[in-house]
């Protein structure tokens, strides 16, 4: 494939008539129009890429390179007002939401049109944009060849044209946006098939980009992105976004449309996994297990299906959850399906197995899913409740079995001296307090067994089972 390389132009030309030069040496000269550019701090380009009323818009500022500051989330429909009071705040380092929240962790001075943001996965309300983040300097490559052979790629049908070019300072942003099947002036609702879906296309994208530098960790639905005409202080550059496409509109598709584009198949979900993504009025255990699916298909969706290492761990725990939220009939089936969707697929055989084992299981705690699952720092963030992955703790050492059968053969030894010393049998319970008292480890159970094995039988069980048999028999004792 030819590679183009880019000239950046339009200096000193009205923003609408900014363009792209492009130089291939099989076609010449070839110009792709950019419809607009933003180059400054305000509410249009915000509500270019924030195509609803009633979600919120997170903002945030960074100091220092790792002071990380959620400032404010604003009402689409009243960011016009109240976007002044704060636009200050929001001329170095700033960032704003790719995708719109549902509500605010709390209200501001004025009620709930503006507040402090609770921008979470969890609680999303649209869909505005895929997104890849390309840090092509870590390449030593630069802008201009990396623009080119995004072109190359967009010409090509490899990649869906991108319906925004984001200059960040130090890297370059590309964004597809996306609007409602039956309101295409309108994002779509963040439901959990969407938002599994986009994970998908979250990971189609960032594959074929890959090569250019493509982040392989920014993929989740709560991402920011830096605000046009903001500075990056690290690179001393404005940041600048770019709209692509014949009209100001831009490039605009249904997120169908990406998947199909980018051949990301969407998830096959279960009706009662999907209730178990709305956690209204559940309590208890029905409430955990539903929130512990919400995470898991949420880490599967970031992940768009799990590696080598920790596949089989997977398969056991989602069909866990899935018996666990009432999918028993269907438990096999989708855990095969989520086997497909590994990284290399699991065999029918380990589908299989992690389908038998999980019936052995009962309860295990967040830690213990997330140390399996191989859950990192970032990705918790993303989740609800699994916290990192810690050290696993060592297994126990296996005793071997001639150890084993030495220790019941001097148990029950132990018991024959016993029954020797106090001339009866007493009872199991009994039994078991004193052979503790001889350093033995055997619980009333244990010592049933063993009373088994020896033929021998307390008072009161003789006398249990002869009530037994007479009653049976109905045979009066003479």
């Amino acid at each position: 494939m030819e590679h183009h390389t880019v000239r950046i132009g339009g200096g000193e030309e009205p923003a609408q008539q900014d363009a792209l030069i492009v130089q291939s040496p099989a076609q010449g000269l070839q110009r792709l129009r950019l419809s607009k550019k933003y180059i400054e701090v305000a509410p249009a380009p915000i509500l270019h890429l924030h195509r609803h009323q009633d979600g919120y818009i997170a903002f945030a500022t960074e100091r220092d390179g790792d002071d990380w500051r959620d400032l404010v989330a604003i009402r689409a429909g009243e960011l016009e007002n109240w976007f002044p009071l704060f636009r200050d705040q929001l001329l170095k380092d700033a960032y704003v939401g790719i995708n719109a929240d549902w509500r605010l962790s709390s209200y501001g001075e004025h009620g709930d049109s503006y507040g402090y943001p609770r921008h979470r996965t969890d609680h999303l309300r649209y869909i505005n944009a895929a997104y890849v983040d390309i840090d092509y300097h870590k390449l030593g490559l630069d802008a201009g060849t990396v623009i080119g052979r995004v072109i190359n790629l967009q010409d090509s049908g490899i990649l869906p044209h991108a319906s925004m070019i984001v200059k960040s300072g130090r890297g370059l942003w590309l964004l597809w946006l996306v609007h409602d099947l039956n309101a295409p002036e309108q994002s779509p609702g963040a439901f959990p098939e969407k938002l599994d879906l986009y994970g998908r296309i979250q990971q189609a994208i960032i594959e074929r980009l890959l090569p250019l530098g493509a982040d392989l960790a920014a993929r989740d639905a709560c991402r920011h992105i830096r605000l046009p005409g903001s500075l990056h202080s690290e690179s001393e550059k404005t940041v600048e976004w770019w709209i692509q496409g014949a009209n100001e509109s831009g490039y605009v598709y249904t997120l169908n449309e990406l998947a199909e584009r980018l051949r990301a198949t969407p998830v096959h979900r279960h009706g009662r996994e999907i209730i178990a993504h709305n956690p209204a009025k559940r309590r208890g255990w029905v409430a955990l297990n539903a929130r512990r699916l919400r995470d898991f298909n949420t880490l599967r969706a970031l992940r768009a299906g799990f590696s080598e290492g920790c596949r089989n761990n997977a398969a056991k725990i989602y069909c866990w959850l899935l018996r666990a939220n009432g999918m028993v009939y269907d438990a096999y089936g989708l855990t095969d399906y989520m086997g497909k969707e590994c990284h290399p697929s699991l065999s029918k055989s380990e589908v299989k197995a992690a389908f038998q084992y999980s019936k052995k299981m009962r309860r295990m705690k967040d830690q213990t899913i997330s140390d399996w699952l191989n859950v990192t720092a970032a990705e918790s963030e993303l989740l609800e409740g699994f916290p990192p992955a810690g050290r696993l703790p060592l297994a126990p050492a296996r005793v071997p079995i001639a150890s084993i059968r030495q220790t019941v053969a001097a148990r029950r030894a132990a018991i024959q001296a016993i029954l020797a010393e106090v001339g009866y049998v007493p009872t199991v319970r009994a039994m078991s307090g004193l052979i503790q008292a001889k350093g033995f480890r055997g619980n009333p159970r244990t010592v049933l067994t063993d009373y088994k094995s020896l033929g021998v039988m307390s008072d009161r069980t003789m006398e249990a089972r002869a009530k037994s048999r007479q009653r049976f028999f109905n045979v009066t004792p003479s």
